[in-house]
């Protein structure tokens, strides 16, 4: 070691060649990190659990629920290709059907032919899909209140076929 004439250490070049990989603050910052990872892991696990516990005709009750603050917002054309959307997932999850592939004439005459389906449901998708018509072929022009009785009466037969099932 040398020293100088105040008796201080001269030989500082010593810090400066520690590789960073072998400092305690790279050791602080990988252990931080690794523990972050750990709890960001463990959060997305279990947001993943909850979800899949919960009914998926419940959550598409809540997301038809939720369509309400949208409607001033949104155009007709997306509102009815939503909500017919929906009516196709409402049949996919409580009947077992595949209809995505469907027409909306396709998809009135093969729900017709399964005689599990709802009648009530199949009256209401025909009333959409005759309302949805009216707004393609006059350009979006439909009154925010149809719309609305529209989302309202869908909401009511859903929710009646889903309480009428768990009876």
């Amino acid at each position: 070691m040398t020293e100088n004439k105040y008796g201080l250490d001269l030989e500082i070049t010593g810090l400066w060649y520690i590789p960073f990989w072998k400092t305690k603050l790279f050791y602080a910052i990988i252990i931080s990190s690794l523990i972050l990872l750990l709890i960001v892991l463990f959060y997305f696990f279990y947001k993943q659990r909850s979800l899949k516990k919960q009914d998926p005709l419940v959550l598409l009750i809540q997301s038809l629920n939720n369509d309400y603050g949208e409607l001033d917002r949104i155009e007709a054309q997306g509102f009815y290709f939503s909500l017919i959307f929906k009516f196709k997932n409402f049949i996919k999850y409580k009947y077992d059907l595949i209809v995505f592939d469907k027409t909306d004439s396709e998809l009135k005459h093969f729900l017709h032919q399964h005689q599990e389906v709802d009648r009530r449901l199949i009256e209401l998708l025909t009333t959409v899909l005759d309302d949805s018509y009216i707004v393609r072929f006059t350009k979006g022009t439909i009154s925010k209140s149809k719309m609305a009785n529209d989302l309202h009466k869908t909401i009511n037969v859903m929710q009646q076929i889903i309480s009428s099932a768990s009876n």
